[in-house]
């Protein structure tokens, strides 16, 4: 079983704080999150877009990485 990355805790906790009302974030969320352009969201999530957004667990870990 794969272990979780150091930071994912962390970073979720941080996503339910920034967002406490929403499961599922799109790119202009992740952007003003990360301060990360759109189009640099949108290249380094390009896989994970599905059905109008992503999950606060996905943003977690791809940001732990």
């Amino acid at each position: 079983m794969p272990r979780e990355k150091d930071l994912y805790r962390d970073n979720l906790e941080r996503l339910d704080k920034a967002f406490p009302d929403r499961e599922v974030l799109s790119y202009i969320d992740i952007s003003r999150y990360t301060g990360m352009s759109k189009s640099t969201v949108q290249r380094r999530f390009r896989r994970l877009r599905k059905l109008g957004g992503i999950s606060k667990c996905t943003v977690a870990r791809e940001l732990a990485d």
